[in-house]
C-alpha cells in the first residue's frame, strides 16, 4: 500500500481534522482578541484588586456570574489539555490560557503578569487594543530591577567595589590586604 492510496481511503477523515484544526484556531483567536480588548487597561497592575467582577450588579448576580465564569474557566482549562495531547487537533495552550484567565486561583495574577511582561506579547496585545480604540495595558514596576538598582547604590555608598557580584564577599577598600602591586606608596 502506497502513500497516494492512504490518502485516498482516508480523505474525508483528514478533512475532517483539519476543518476542525482550522475552526478551532480561528474560535481561540476570536476568544483571545475578545478577552484581551475586553480587559480594563489596568488590569495587570498589582493594586487593583480581585473584586472588580460585576462590582456594580448585586450580591447575587455577582456571585452567580463569579460561579459562572469559574465553571467556564475550569471547563477551558481542562479542555485545553486535552487539546494540547498529541494527536488532537486544536489550540491546546490558547485554550488553556484563556480558561486560566477565567478563573480566580492564588497565584494567577503573577502568571498573568509573567506573560504579558514579555515585549513580543505586550506589543500584540496593545496593537490589538489600538485597533479597537482600547488604551494600552499598564504595567506595574519591576520589583527585581528596582531591587538590583537598590543594591548596587547600597554597595557604592559603603565603599564596596562595583564590579562585585551580587553573591560575591563583600570587603570595604580600606579593610582590603594589600597586594604585591598594591605598595604603600
Amino acid at each position: 500500500m502506497n502513500l497516494l492510496h492512504t490518502l485516498e481511503i482516508h480523505a474525508s477523515q483528514i478533512f475532517v481534522g483539519v476543518g476542525v484544526f482550522g475552526l478551532s484556531l480561528v474560535l481561540s483567536l476570536a476568544v483571545v482578541a475578545f478577552v484581551i480588548v475586553r480587559l480594563p487597561p489596568d488590569h495587570f497592575e498589582e493594586t487593583r484588586g480581585p473584586g472588580s467582577f460585576l462590582a456594580d450588579r448585586p450580591a447575587w448576580q455577582r456571585a452567580l456570574g463569579i460561579a459562572g465564569k469559574n465553571l467556564l474557566g475550569f471547563f477551558l482549562v481542562i479542555l485545553g489539555i486535552v487539546l494540547s495531547l498529541p494527536g488532537v487537533p486544536g489550540q491546546g495552550l490558547l485554550t488553556l490560557f484563556i480558561g486560566l484567565v477565567l478563573l480566580d486561583v492564588p497565584g494567577k495574577r503573577a502568571i498573568e503578569r509573567r506573560i504579558i511582561a514579555v515585549p513580543a506579547v505586550l506589543h500584540a496585545c496593545n496593537r490589538l487594543r489600538a485597533r479597537f480604540d482600547k488604551p494600552p495595558f499598564t504595567l506595574p514596576a519591576r520589583r527585581r530591577a528596582k531591587k538590583r538598582d537598590e543594591l548596587a547604590d547600597e554597595r557604592i555608598r559603603v565603599g564596596f567595589e562595583s564590579r562585585e557580584g551580587l553573591g560575591a564577599r563583600k570587603i570595604p577598600h580600606e579593610d582590603r590586604p594589600k597586594g604585591p602591586l598594591q605598595g604603600d606608596a
